[in-house]
């Protein structure tokens, strides 16, 4: 068996995903195994698949009926296969540079972690929101640095194939955008306490090509849809996306409550075009955090009725 399977989901991307196979088939650590997890994808990619000769092993999997149902189902389709020591996560729209498995290799060899491996935006001049996620999460961190779970990022991911099954792989009742990483990092940390590490050598690229409009109307989706159901789920969790402001009754809170508002919003978002990065990342982090918080009023507003 291969030291590595890598876990592809793929859901009608069908031209990314042909680089980041171009990609895969110049990895210097060649011992690896590929599940192609098809999510219902109607735009040629069983086709591309079927009719490619590869320079690696793989495995198409996809849902009965070759149904759509959201990233984490579709790579928990692998659970039943895992034979390899090493799992990594991909997305299909990454392109990975030719010794990311090697890097991620090399420190699951020497330590008993997590590899979180390092994506980088090329289109950040141009994508305001790219420029954005590029200061966020795990970019806050220096390379090898342990990081709290809740920033794990499976679009770049490495661990052992026995941690990822006995975990139960990734949460597949949560097939919407957002969360997804959160709730499985969270739950790793929880039930086996292994340090997630910053693994920046371990590294790929991608291209941003979700305008500011698009992510937040998806932050909104979340704050109704997955996170209501991760703080049901985890009630302990409260300082997920700052539940402790949302619901509290402390001045601070009544502060938050206060700025979160439609004309506030519409100030900050106006201001995007004319503030400098800097300073702009910081106003997009006030319409996220903004559209969360709608998205779960509107959660609560749906519950009372």
């Amino acid at each position: 068996m291969p030291t590595f399977d890598v876990i592809l989901p793929t859901y009608n991307n069908l031209e990314e995903l042909k680089q980041c196979v171009v990609h895969l088939e110049q990895q210097t650590f060649n011992d690896f195994r590929v599940f192609f997890c098809v999510d219902g994808s109607t735009d040629g990619t069983m086709e591309y698949i079927k009719n490619t000769s590869f320079k690696f092993k793989y495995k198409v999997l996809t849902h009965p009926n070759f149904e759509n149902k959201g990233r984490n189902p579709t790579r928990n389709l692998v659970l039943p296969h895992l034979q390899s020591r090493f799992i990594c996560m991909i997305d299909s729209d990454i392109r990975p540079n030719k010794d990311f498995l090697k890097k991620h290799f090399e420190l699951l060899n020497k330590k008993n972690c997590i590899s979180m491996g390092d994506v980088i935006y090329t289109n950040i001049k141009e994508n305001i929101w790219a420029d954005y996620l590029q200061t966020r999460g795990k970019n806050k961190y220096k390379n090898l640095d342990v990081i709290p779970t809740y920033y794990l990022n499976s679009q770049n991911l490495a661990m052992r194939s026995e941690d990822f099954i006995s975990v139960g792989g990734q949460d597949i009742n949560m097939t919407t955008y957002g969360g997804g990483d959160t709730e499985f990092g969270y739950r790793i940390s929880k039930l086996l306490n292994i340090p997630l590490v910053f693994n920046k050598e371990a590294l790929a690229f991608s291209e941003m090509p979700k305008t500011i409009d698009f992510a937040l109307k998806q932050m909104i989706e979340f704050g109704k849809i997955n996170l209501p159901y991760i703080h049901k789920k985890y009630p302990e969790f409260n300082s997920l996306f700052r539940f402790d402001l949302i619901e509290g009754k402390s001045v601070k809170s009544f502060f938050i409550k206060f700025i979160l508002t439609n004309w506030m919003y519409k100030i900050v978002y106006a201001l995007l075009n004319f503030a400098p990065s800097i300073i702009r990342r910081k106003l997009i982090h006030y319409l996220v955090f903004y559209s969360i918080n709608k998205g779960y009023n509107l959660y609560l507003t749906e519950k009372r009725l």
